[in-house]
């Protein structure tokens, strides 16, 4: 079976990067680095309703999940044309001195994450599987609206 769903959303991204004059249907034709992270781990994108682009980075270990001059081991939330959106946990320095576009922080390696679909009589939160440490992985959620610090879930 056809996974309509992903068609749609693959030809109005097409649409829409052609539309901005980045793409001419055989390649792209201008980019620009949102960011740059080479860590391991944890990589994903998604948009949410609002059209708000979450990328979630990999620690590659040490300090990165608590460090809020990193972007490794983060959730990163930017707009659909890669500005910081003003109402980001970060963007005016408290309550933690962090770059801008992290959306959470104190993650490991977040490698899957989902929306709870608002559609669908869900509330639009944002949950997430990360990597545990020793017996089990653990599941992060964070409320719709309010990113900051992860909410870890564990057996």
């Amino acid at each position: 079976m056809a996974d309509l769903e992903g068609l749609r959303r693959a030809t109005l991204l097409a649409s829409e990067m052609r539309s901005a004059g980045i793409w001419d249907g055989r390649g792209l034709t201008a980019t620009h680095d949102v960011f740059v992270a080479n860590v391991g781990g944890g990589s994903r994108i998604a948009f949410d309703d609002d059209r708000m682009l979450y990328m979630s980075t990999g620690g590659g270990g040490g300090n990165a999940p608590q460090d809020p001059s990193s972007l490794g081991a983060k959730v990163l939330r930017l707009t659909d044309d890669g500005r910081v959106p003003a109402d980001n946990p970060f963007v005016d320095g408290s309550p933690v001195a962090a770059r801008p576009e992290i959306w959470s922080f104190g993650v490991r390696n977040p490698w899957r994450y989902s929306f709870d679909d608002v559609t669908r009589g869900g509330t639009g939160a944002l949950v997430m599987g990360d990597v545990g440490q020793g017996a089990w992985e653990e599941i992060n959620y964070e409320p719709r609206g309010r990113g900051g610090r992860a909410r870890k879930r564990a057996p």
